[in-house]
């Protein structure tokens, strides 16, 4: 499997390259193609022909000095010219064989006929092709501009553009290159056979984020795992991936690719031992505190509901008092209001007789007498300030003992 994917991974590296390289490069100009070409433009034919032909007609023509192409007769010097030659001098010049203005122009039939019966070779015979007929039949035989699907039909040597990139090619190759080497070719993805787009675009954007495409692994262990496995690769399966001591979790810090970590295991039995030992022991001392620690939260949890409910009490029995309170100020506020009632009744009654009592006494005495617990009596009337106010300041004092 990874020499598979080895080979198949240096085949795209190779194709990835030639793309990047040359996007587009296309072959050497050809000077028979040119020359073809050339001639094309001008009007006649460029071709060699098998025997020199007779000179009882004219074969070449005055402007472009190729085989006639189309012969036209014009009228004033009975000269023949190709018909795209004679037809640009027509617009804006002269006879160009004896400068006469205002001449007509003539197809030539027969002296096409018998142009077209004489022998010639390929145009492209520099190239190779061995090909020889009549000059008629030159054309069809060369055919450089090909209708769809006759693109392959005619010389081999002749040159063809490519369908995609439009690059020349000659024929017997343009059909490889449209094939196996167009950049522009139409090409659907090896790998997960559902992208489909030009070679190019294939190769240089889709193969980057195919899912399905073999690429390198990071630690250069040699395997090319498809791209949506690599992270499974790296992690479950390199040999060269760094992982951790399985005894990691008791405390051993040695990290190792993975292909070394089954040697460390089997060195350092003793000391993974003695790892889990001390391991265990702390397991131990933790469940102890975490028991200790349980039963303080329990405790905890007890006095705090304790404290909730004692707070629960006292603030029932505070809302309690306080009703209490204003019930009490309530009847306090009545026994005042029956005491000012009295009062005011006593008032009414006693009223004849105040002028001749003794009223005033001495704080100081009253508040001596009651510090020292000593039994005294008050006078008969203790309030009615108002009266006692009349009192004249000559009346003589009255302590009570």
């Amino acid at each position: 499997m990874s020499s598979k994917n080895d080979l198949s991974s240096s085949k795209d590296t190779e194709r990835v390259c030639q793309v990047s390289e040359s996007p587009q490069a296309s072959p050497r100009p050809n000077p028979a193609r040119a020359t073809t070409a050339q001639s094309r433009r001008q009007g006649g034919f460029d071709c060699e022909f098998v025997e020199q032909p007779q000179e009882v007609f004219q074969v070449e023509c005055p402007i472009c000095l190729s085989v006639l192409r189309e012969p036209h007769l014009v009228s004033c010097c009975g000269y023949n010219y190709c018909q795209l030659c004679i037809q640009r001098v027509q617009q804006d010049s002269p006879c160009p064989t004896c400068n006469e203005a205002g001449f007509s122009v003539f197809p030539n039939k027969g002296l096409k006929r018998s142009i077209c019966a004489l022998h010639v070779r390929c145009s492209y015979r520099r190239n190779g092709c061995q090909w020889v007929g009549e000059l008629g039949e030159l054309e069809k035989h060369l055919n450089e501009s090909p209708k769809v699907g006759e693109q392959l039909v005619g010389c081999e040597f002749a040159e063809v553009e490519c369908h995609y990139c439009r690059a020349c090619f000659q024929r017997h190759c343009v059909d490889a290159h449209q094939m196996e080497q167009c950049i522009r070719r139409p090409f659907i993805c090896d790998y997960c056979s559902n992208y489909e787009a030009d070679y190019e675009d294939v190769v240089t954007r889709h193969w980057l984020v195919c899912d399905f495409r073999p690429v390198p692994c990071p630690n250069e262990c040699g395997v090319y795992p498809e791209r949506q496995n690599l992270e499974h690769h790296v992690d479950k399966d390199c040999p060269l991936t760094l992982v951790a001591c399985d005894f990691h979790h008791a405390g051993c810090t040695v990290q190792l690719p993975r292909a070394d970590m089954r040697l460390h295991l089997s060195e350092n039995l003793v000391a993974h031992t003695s790892l889990l030992a001390a391991n265990s022991q702390r397991i131990a001392e933790l469940n102890e505190r975490k028991l200790y620690e349980k039963a303080l939260r329990d405790d905890l949890a007890a006095s705090s509901r304790s404290f909730s409910e004692q707070v629960a009490r006292l603030t029932s029995e505070l809302s309690e008092n306080k009703q209490k309170i204003v019930a009490l100020e309530r009847e306090n506020e009545a026994l005042k209001q029956q005491l000012a009632e009295k009062t005011d009744a006593l008032d009414r009654k006693l009223q004849p007789v105040l002028p001749t009592l003794p009223v005033k006494f001495a704080m100081t005495d009253f508040d001596r007498h009651r510090k020292g617990n000593i039994t005294w009596y008050s006078p008969p009337i203790l309030h009615l300030p108002a009266r006692l106010q009349d009192v004249p300041q000559s009346s003589p004092r009255s302590s009570w003992s």
